[in-house]
């Protein structure tokens, strides 16, 4: 795969509105709904006592939450932000300014810049795991890294500065602190801080005026960024620790060296989307190699159908190559880190493939987290229930919701990319744009251009990996373009009457899974083949509630029908209905069985692997 010549750039959010018949009611819902719900079960866990604790020096012995409280309140910032470019809502706004407030007394009366709750109030000289603390459950670097996300996209989404002058005066003190020799070598536990630092940096180093006022330096940020990147894996002079859990942490092995996804997904994606960020900004084959690999290793042998990542809860971590199971853990968060490393990979290639993993990550197991209500959420989201997976209010570690918000709110930025006269349209989402002089309108399958004056774009418009057949035209005259990398390319002078139609023909998928996946395939011990349906970004299921208490049929070979209702209809081999939903609806009507990877009649697959290089799926049929 060819790298770009230049990294792609995702456009303003400011600048962008949603025009969808799907994805503009679910961020409303988002939005006016998920957001409050979400910031309210934080408020009552007691967060904002562990800000006035510290400021109003009341030295009380008393912590509220988890360890990553902090980061979390931080990450609803930011998706909250983002979301109020689109949706208002002043009044959460000014909580959310409540807040920042409390962030701000607490940051001051530390006296030199650093900020984590949890560690100034349980562990005040241990900070960032020092003097025999423990740094992955601290969370000092991860929770700065949030600050720094919600500083910038605060910011930029509201215009207000004084969350992103803490997050400057947290990587003002960072980086007196940790570094290249002679400074520590610490790197966090949980990544993430890595890509955060590398957002912070691109900010300062954009508005050097703003920087100026705020007194940041964005040279220094991006050197600590690279640190994080070049020192993971790196022991010799580390900070003595009493307790580092290596592959858990992703600190076994450098990142440049890594062959094989292991341990924590959710850090490990993290992680990767660092590496990626950085290697975007410096440029360096070694990073770019690396990050490629991992990403192979990932969607090639350890991503479930549905996107997810994760298949152990043991740690919470990737299991072996091809090791796929249905009852997998598959965290929300990791797959929400799963669609921002694929975004961050779309910028170094301009390839198609990353948004289709981005969408069968996004469009299944990301949205599988959320009910239909809007206050309900999952942790795990396995490709099977046997009836005792329970979408919960609350939870003792409610890490996912914010990262749900992190996701939902930064998902229009995708819909678009560019660089010069090269212009992506990614994801097939109705907005509206505007791109470096350019006004963009893409409604029903109708994109417009507008420009002020006649302007020479090579336009690119992704074919998903679903589409069965797909149609071109400009004007109204259908157009045979090239494609490049998965992308019809249409070159010309676009005026302002110039209109390109879309459209795609989708019909139902019967996939089926690599040969060494040995759940799905017949061998000794399972011999049973099986299939997932797809349609369009969908991965569907069977829910017992529609399939008179059975998700364990045989699919006969008669042909599967998408309904105008949404769902999939077909016949058992004993000659009964069957119904299924998409899986992102799964288990909002009471808990009952289900299952995505469903028997099949006729597969009678022999373990070949011809045609399977570099895929970990494929279409066994198309009806």
């Amino acid at each position: 795969m060819n790298r770009l010549k230049h990294p792609l750039e995702y456009p303003d959010i400011r600048n962008i509105k949603t025009d969808d018949k799907f994805i503009t009611p679910l961020l409303r819902k988002i939005a006016e709904v998920t957001l409050p719900d979400v910031w309210h079960k934080y408020e009552n866990d007691g967060t904002e006592k562990n800000f006035i604790n510290i400021a109003d020096r009341l030295g009380k012995d008393e912590f509220f939450g988890t360890p990553w409280q902090d980061g979390m309140i931080y990450e609803i910032i930011r998706g909250g932000s983002d979301l109020f470019t689109e949706f208002a809502d002043p009044a959460l706004e000014s909580r959310f300014d409540r807040y920042i407030d409390e962030a701000a007394r607490a940051q001051e009366a530390s006296g030199d810049g650093y900020i984590n709750t949890f560690t100034s109030i349980k562990h005040p000289n241990n900070r960032f795991g020092q003097n025999g603390g423990f740094l992955i459950i601290q969370h000092d670097l991860y929770n700065a890294g949030c600050l720094f996300e919600a500083g910038v996209h605060n910011y930029i989404a509201t215009g207000k500065k004084k969350l992103l002058s803490v997050a400057v005066k947290m990587a003002n003190y960072i980086c007196s602190e940790i570094g290249y020799p002679p400074k520590k070598n610490i790197v966090s536990a949980h990544p993430m801080i890595e890509q955060a630092t590398v957002q912070l940096y691109r900010l300062m180093k954009n508005e050097p005026e703003l920087a100026e006022e705020l007194g940041a330096d964005a040279d220094a940020y991006f050197e600590l960024s690279r640190f994080w990147i070049d020192y993971r894996g790196v022991h010799e002079n580390r900070a003595a620790f009493p307790k580092y859990m290596r592959e858990y942490a992703q600190d076994h092995e450098p990142l440049r060296k890594q062959k094989e996804a292991v341990g924590h997904a959710v850090r490990a994606a993290l992680v990767y989307t660092g590496m990626a960020a950085v290697a975007n900004e410096t440029g360096e084959k070694e990073l770019f190699d690396s990050s490629l690999r991992l990403w192979q290793n990932v969607t090639e042998t350890k991503m479930h159908v549905t996107g997810g990542i994760g298949a152990l809860k043991d740690e919470e971590r990737f299991g072996y190559q091809y090791e796929l199971p249905s009852d997998a853990y598959l965290e929300t968060c990791a797959g929400v880190a799963m669609a921002f490393w694929a975004g961050e990979m779309h910028r170094t290639y301009g390839d198609s493939s990353f948004f289709d993993v981005f969408e069968r990550v996004f469009y299944n197991n990301v949205l599988a987290s959320l009910s239909e209500s809007g206050v309900k959420y999952t942790y795990i989201n396995p490709l099977v229930s046997h009836g005792d997976i329970e979408r919960w209010d609350w939870h003792k570690c409610p890490c996912c919701p914010p990262m749900l918000l992190k996701m939902m709110g930064a998902l229009k930025t995708y819909i678009w990319s560019y660089s010069g006269d090269d212009l992506y349209l990614n994801l097939h989402i109705g907005s509206e744009t505007g791109i470096d002089g350019l006004k963009l309108s893409y409604r029903d399958g109708k994109l417009k251009i507008a420009s002020s004056e006649g302007r020479r774009l090579r336009l690119h418009i992704r074919i998903p990996e679903y589409a069965q057949g797909w149609t071109l035209t400009l004007n109204g005259k259908a157009v045979a373009p090239e494609i490049e990398n998965g992308y019809a390319v249409i070159e010309r002078e676009f005026s302002d009457d110039d209109t390109v139609g879309i459209s795609f023909e989708y019909r139902v998928i019967r996939e089926e899974s690599h040969p060494y996946v040995w759940e799905n395939c017949y061998i000794m011990l399972h011999p049973d083949d099986r299939v997932a349906v797809r349609y369009g970004r969908f991965i569907y299921c069977a829910e017992a509630v529609d399939n008179g208490g059975d998700v364990d049929f045989v699919l006969s070979d008669a042909p599967l029908v998408h309904n105008s209702d949404g769902t999939v209809t077909g016949k058992t081999t004993d000659g009964r209905d069957v119904i299924l939903t998409p899986y992102y609806k799964w288990n909002n009507r009471g808990n009952c069985g289900m299952r995505i990877w469903l028997k099949q009649d006729g597969m009678k697959r022999d373990g070949s692997l011809t045609g399977w290089e570099k895929r970990l799926y494929r279409p066994w049929k198309i009806d």
